[in-house]
């Protein structure tokens, strides 16, 4: 693992305890995995890096990384941009991009067009990625990388294909829990009273605050049918 100088990343954050690191990917349930391991971590929180992916890896550590399901992600982060919000949406209206933000279906599917795109992905997105990772992984993809390695662009130097990333994951990927947005609370509860549950306090109070059903996706999200997206688009997506 790299200890190459810090570089600002313009996506996710990285909150860190004493005995663990919480590797946040945008638009997972963060906000409220955050502030679940706020109220319930034994140790105490050290710092918390905005825009940082982890510069170099602790063998201390316990490493904690969200993620969710790529087509319900893509709806998310196309629902921010429709209300002018995000990174990306910033982006494409600076590249006279902003009409696909409608918020109907042809918006959506020509917007994920544009992303998925290999070609258009590196035309319009450029900055994202400085090593052509868009070439064989999708942005969310990317976004996800950028925290699941430490130094990542050092990482994304040397990769190459999507076989690349699956052999450096297993060899030096942070992540030794992983939390997706579908299984939220089963996956938390698990994680409080499971393997690392010495890392928590009160596995009993844990479950029951997970259990008051509180409100996890704070973010608008817009009510299209993504069974109507066209097969081609979902075939690009599995890809």
């Amino acid at each position: 693992s790299s200890g190459s100088s810090r570089r600002k990343w313009v996506w996710d954050d990285m909150l860190e305890f004493e005995d663990f690191v919480y590797l946040d990917v945008q638009k997972t349930a963060s906000t409220f995995i955050k502030e679940f391991l706020r109220e319930f971590a034994r140790s105490e929180e050290v710092d918390h890096h905005r825009h940082m992916p982890v510069n170099s890896y602790d063998p201390r550590k316990i490493y904690i990384i969200s993620c969710r399901d790529p087509l319900s992600y893509y709806l998310s982060l196309y629902s921010f941009g429709c209300i002018g919000k995000g990174g990306l949406a910033i982006r494409l209206n600076k590249k006279n991009m902003g009409h696909f933000y409608d918020g109907t279906l042809k918006g959506f599917t020509d917007w994920l067009n544009i992303i998925l795109d290999t070609e258009t992905s590196q035309q319009y997105l450029s900055g994202l990625d400085k090593h052509r990772i868009l070439d064989f992984v999708g942005v969310q993809t990317l976004r996800f990388l950028t925290l699941a390695f430490p130094a990542p662009l050092e990482v994304f130097r040397t990769l190459n294909s999507k076989d690349d990333v699956s052999t450096r994951l297993k060899t030096d990927g942070l992540m030794d829990v992983v939390v997706k947005t579908e299984t939220l609370t089963s996956d938390l509860t698990a994680l409080t009273s499971g393997r690392y549950g010495g890392m928590f306090k009160d596995p009993a109070a844990a479950e029951r605050y997970l259990a008051k059903g509180k409100k996890k996706n704070r973010s608008v999200k817009l009510d299209i049918d993504l069974a109507a997206l066209p097969p081609e688009i979902l075939s690009l997506i599995r890809e």
